[in-house]
């Protein structure tokens, strides 16, 4: 890339080798009834958008790309952060709760794994 570059823009060409790397092809990764479209980083349930502010749409994609897998709290913290942000891991905890209500009616939630960190899980049926 020439100097000067648009973080926007080395953000999605980072993504884009992730994706590559991790031998996904597919454009749509779903876990139970929500989808990630990776090209648009939008997320559906029902077909219909979910409507997620930046910060948490961010730590989702995170989430759901590691679906299953325990992410720790210090990467979320340096996924969600750049250079000249601060956050601290009440702000972690904060978005971590409003996904959970976010994700509630579809039928998935973030667990905590103690001492560790989060991951992206089903609900329970009742």
């Amino acid at each position: 890339m020439v100097k000067p570059f648009d973080v926007g823009e080395l953000e999605a060409r980072v993504r884009s080798l992730l994706r590559r790397q991790a031998g996904l092809r597919a454009s749509t990764v779903s876990f139970g009834a929500v989808t990630l479209d990776l090209t648009s980083r939008s997320f559906l349930a029902g077909g219909a958008a979910l409507d997620i502010p930046a910060r948490e749409r961010a730590l989702l994609e995170l989430l759901f790309t590691r679906a299953g897998k325990v992410v720790a709290k210090e990467a979320i913290l340096q996924s969600l952060t750049s250079l000249d942000d601060d956050l601290s891991g009440n702000a972690i905890e904060q978005y971590v709760s409003r996904l959970r209500k976010r994700l509630a009616p579809h039928g998935l939630t973030v667990r905590t794994a103690r001492g560790i960190g989060y991951y992206l899980d089903r609900l329970a049926e009742a």
